[in-house]
C-alpha cells in the first residue's frame, strides 16, 4: 500500500512527537487511536490525553499513515 506503507489498522495506537504546543512553547507528545484511515493515508484520530488537549487536537489534520507505525 503507497499510502500507508506500515499497514496501519483502525483501532492502532500510534505515537504523535510534538503533537501541541502550550503557551510557554513548550511541545508535547501524545499517544493517539486511529479510527479512521483516508484513501490517500492520511489518519483521522482519537487522541488518548486529557479533555482540554482532546478538544484542541480534535481539529487537526496532516497526519499520514506513512509517516508513522504501530506502537506496542
Amino acid at each position: 500500500m503507497k499510502n500507508n506503507p506500515n499497514n496501519l489498522k483502525i483501532g492502532d495506537l500510534i505515537f504523535v512527537e510534538q503533537a501541541w504546543e502550550d503557551e510557554t512553547g513548550y511541545y508535547h507528545d501524545e499517544m493517539a487511536k486511529i479510527t479512521k484511515i483516508d484513501e490517500d493515508g492520511e489518519l483521522r484520530l482519537d487522541w488518548l490525553a486529557s479533555k482540554e488537549v482532546k478538544e484542541f487536537l480534535a481539529g487537526s489534520s496532516d497526519y499520514y499513515a506513512k509517516d508513522f507505525k504501530k506502537e506496542d
